[in-house]
């Protein structure tokens, strides 16, 4: 007969060993010290269940291991140096590229003020409606009297 496993001792919780299986089952009928733990264990489970849950004085505090503190430290701290590189990159890159305008109040990158007045003339026309008012008007009465 084989003996019984930690995962076998787990089953006290679902309705002792005997509810386990046939070989379980067929285990507890010939193991009188295995029959005596079932009917211990599955007591003191029941003795458990039954009593009123008792309320704490304090939570209940997790501490991690500095091992795994330490681990996380050093994982956040590379992810923001990693971070703080591609920044620092991304800033030369811009810094170092002569490709914005040559005349630093300008945001649109005008070589000349003939340039930018050439853009906003064509930007009014295009903004403004081309549109033109006629008005019919009476035929006129140069030197003719009106009586």
């Amino acid at each position: 007969m084989r003996s019984l496993d930690a995962g076998d001792l787990a089953a006290h919780g679902r309705g002792g060993l005997a509810a386990r299986g046939h070989r379980t089952r067929t285990h507890l009928a010939v193991c009188p010290r295995c029959r005596e733990a079932d009917a211990d264990t599955a007591s003191l489970a029941q003795l458990l269940r039954a009593a009123p849950l008792v309320e704490l004085e304090r939570p209940v505090a997790i501490a991690y291991p500095r091992h795994v503190r330490k681990k996380v430290v050093r994982r956040a701290a590379a992810g923001i140096l990693v971070a703080a590189g591609l920044a620092a990159a991304g800033l030369g890159v811009t810094t170092l590229t002569d490709s914005g305008p040559k005349h630093p109040s300008s945001a649109l990158g005008f070589r000349d003020l003939h340039e930018q007045r050439q853009f906003v003339r064509a930007e009014l026309i295009r903004l403004e409606p081309q549109s033109v008012f006629t008005v019919e008007t009476a035929p006129r009465f140069a030197g003719h009297g009106l009586l």
